[in-house]
């Protein structure tokens, strides 16, 4: 029996006494339910956020000029096409006879309306602003033709562009960004009715008339924060679709009621480390960092907690990630070189850390943080675990307010691009208000956009994990995998990295 499953054993009377509040299983036939995480700090605001929870709602509502379908390829979306034209520009020709789930047309000019709201004061807090962050001018060629000029050349702007959701321009202009929070408006399958009293559900209905129209009238997001919670959800028939489940829950299935899917993200769970504003910090010292590594063993967190499903990661990416290094390694368990390199950092007696830690984003991430911990103070290094909400870790990662805090928990996330630059940058100087720095590296970081021919730049990217590997920004841990379960009445499931296909959903 592994770990996953003694704790769900353990709690199955708990969730039992707190599902009773899940709508009933007597739902329309029209309606998928699906229970997720949470729902977004901001709501219905696009441009605050990156990745799950909040990409479960806003995938439903919004779209971008690309996206990256489930296979981790490029695909058009509100763009058909685009091609450089230069070293820093670009054309993207724009989807037609689009409208806003408000009557408003698509053009050019929703784009560019969109960046600029990035680019202004206020979007500069928001967390996608540094997606645009490069681009120097924007302009409308025609109503369906768009020039995007960038400071340097961006070999990536395409994948870029598919985290910056497109926003109807005059309902935010009217309703402004608190307004259009709870009220939003995109160009997606399903537009929202409302948000639940003390935000526990999302209601979404069909916008039929939408460019990837849907196959439901209805769409429910139910929150339901505990893994265990959603499993019995699921069982008991008051869901139809439970997102991140674990190894584990899957087994609990029976095969001739329930599908499972398993979705291969780019991401790998991390303790990032902080270098840029502690001064005195021993993460200063890449040996340090390298010994914060070795101590974890993080093959038996991923034979118990995991189960076996996963091997541990030997870099901040995946193998279905662009710019992955296959040579390279894990650090593995080597407690003795972790004490070894504390010494000769000079910490012989170890020092204590703050790590700020994300729970119930995953099956067992609660469990995965405390064995680090436990590892750490193995070879004398103090950790105490402080468990914050989404908004406030959201807060001070794009502010840079750390605080007291030295480390916390995130996932090494290429998955917005499938391309391994977008975590590498997110680690590097070049973050806005970033939490690690190491300008040595800054130069070749920095030529990777310049590079178009995409296998050198595959060479590139594998030189700078193979660096990343000596620097040790992060402790890098297992993979990141989400587990998903249905019934056998949900139809046409697809999983993007970010999202749910809502569009392709359908029900037998």
């Amino acid at each position: 029996m592994t770990l996953k499953r003694t704790i769900m054993n353990s709690l199955i009377s708990v969730v039992l006494a707190v599902v009773f509040w899940i709508p009933n299983a007597a739902s329309a036939t029209d309606t998928v339910r699906v229970a997720i995480r949470a729902l977004p700090a901001s709501l219905g605001n696009p441009l605050t956020s990156v990745g799950q929870p909040a990409s479960e709602t806003w995938g439903a509502i919004f779209d971008a000029l690309t996206f990256i379908d489930s296979t981790g390829v490029l695909q058009p979306a509100l763009a058909t096409s685009w091609e450089p034209t230069s070293a820093t520009q670009w054309v993207f020709h724009l989807r037609r006879n689009v409208r806003f789930q408000n009557g408003e047309m698509f053009d050019a000019n929703a784009v560019i309306h969109t960046v600029q709201i990035l680019q202004s004061t206020l979007g500069h807090t928001y967390f996608v602003s540094s997606e645009v962050a490069g681009i120097t001018a924007i302009r409308a060629v025609d109503p369906y033709t768009l020039e995007i000029a960038t400071a340097q050349p961006d070999a990536i702007l395409p994948k870029r562009l598919n985290i910056v959701m497109i926003v109807a321009p005059r309902a935010w202009d009217t309703l402004g960004p608190n307004g259009f929070s709870q009220r939003p408006i995109g160009t997606g399958p399903f537009q929202l009715q409302d948000w639940s009293e003390g935000q526990t559900r999302a209601r979404l209905t069909a916008y039929e008339q939408s460019w990837r129209a849907p196959r439901l009238k209805a769409l429910e997001l139910w929150v339901i924060s505990d893994s265990v919670a959603r499993l019995q959800s699921l069982l008991a028939g008051n869901v139809d679709i439970a997102m991140g489940l674990g190894p584990d829950d899957l087994s609990q299935l029976p095969k001739d009621l329930f599908d499972s899917y398993v979705v291969q993200t780019a991401a790998v769970f991390a303790i990032a480390l902080r270098n840029v504003g502690n001064p005195a910090s021993p993460l200063q010292d890449a040996r340090v960092r390298r010994a914060l590594n070795y101590a974890v063993n993080v093959q038996q967190i991923a034979d118990v907690i995991f189960g076996g499903t996963i091997k541990p990661a030997s870099q901040g990416a995946q193998p279905n990630t662009w710019g992955y290094n296959p040579d390279l390694t894990p650090y593995g368990y080597d407690p003795a070189h972790a004490r070894q390199l504390l010494a000769e950092a000079g910490y012989p007696r170890g020092f204590s850390l703050n790590i700020d830690v994300l729970t119930g984003f995953a099956a067992g991430d609660d469990t995965l943080y405390q064995k680090v911990a436990e590892d750490l103070a193995k070879v004398g290094v103090r950790v105490t675990l402080r468990a914050i909400p989404y908004s406030r870790w959201l807060q001070k990662y794009t502010s840079g307010a750390w605080g007291d805090t030295d480390g916390f928990s995130a996932r090494w996330d290429s998955g917005a691009y499938y391309d391994s630059i977008r975590a590498i940058t997110a680690a590097s100087c070049a973050k806005v208000n970033p939490f690690f720095c190491v300008p040595s590296i800054m130069s070749e970081i920095d030529n990777s956009g310049r590079i178009f021919d995409q296998g050198a730049r595959k060479q590139h990217l594998q030189a700078i994990m193979a660096q990343l590997k000596e620097i040790a920004p992060a402790i890098w841990l297992v993979p990141s995998i989400a587990y998903v379960g249905m019934t056998t009445k949900v139809k046409d499931f697809h999983a993007r990295e970010q999202s749910i296909s809502y569009d392709l959903l359908s029900l037998q």
